[in-house]
């Protein structure tokens, strides 16, 4: 059996077990979607947002790409948030980071693959923005640890600023959060 047999023989299973359970589950799924957040996160495979949050399948509207980099002009990432907040009517944005972040670690080192580095390069904005505190940590883990820090607080100022959030006719926060994956721990974190 393949490796992709063994994801759809999984995705039967799964979706018998949920009816099982409840025999509208997927009945109610197909009505639509209210979600109360929207997710904007990176897209490393260990940071499962559904998963870490605890939240149910249609209470959180996901964005992810590499180091949770929010690009105005980015068609796909400005729709996904003026259709979260125009459409959906989300009343909660988080952008999340996460520690051991490669798009982040590719920015601060360098030398990553053409499109890569192009994507990163807003974090090296960040970098020169807070150069003399990044200087002072010694520790490489630590430092980079603290850009993740800075650049998902950067990502959070740019989503601020987007004409959606601006004008929304509801009431809209905006949370930086990071995710440590040698722990599972979500934490909230201000300047």
């Amino acid at each position: 059996m393949s490796r992709l047999d063994k994801i759809l023989a999984h995705n039967k299973s799964w979706a018998r077990d949920l009816k099982s359970k409840d025999p509208l589950y997927f009945e109610d799924m197909a009505k639509g979607q209210e979600p109360e957040y929207l997710w904007i996160g990176c897209s490393d495979s260990r940071v499962e947002a559904s998963r870490l949050t605890g939240l149910t399948q249609g209470n959180l509207f996901v964005h992810r790409n590499i180091a949770n980099i929010f690009y105005p002009n980015d068609n796909n990432m400005s729709a996904v948030l003026q259709f979260s907040i125009e459409v959906l009517k989300v009343k909660k944005v988080i952008v999340c980071g996460h520690y051991g972040c490669g798009g982040v670690k590719a920015a601060l080192d360098g030398g990553a693959p053409v499109h890569v580095d192009a994507w990163v390069s807003p974090i090296r904005e960040v970098i020169r923005q807070h150069q003399e505190e990044l200087d002072a940590i010694k520790d490489e883990t630590a430092k980079w640890d603290r850009l993740v820090e800075l650049n998902t607080y950067a990502q959070v100022e740019k989503v601020k600023e987007f004409p959606s959030v601006v004008t929304a006719t509801h009431d809209i926060t905006i949370h930086a959060c990071v995710y440590s994956i040698a722990d599972g721990i979500l934490k909230e974190i201000t300047h």
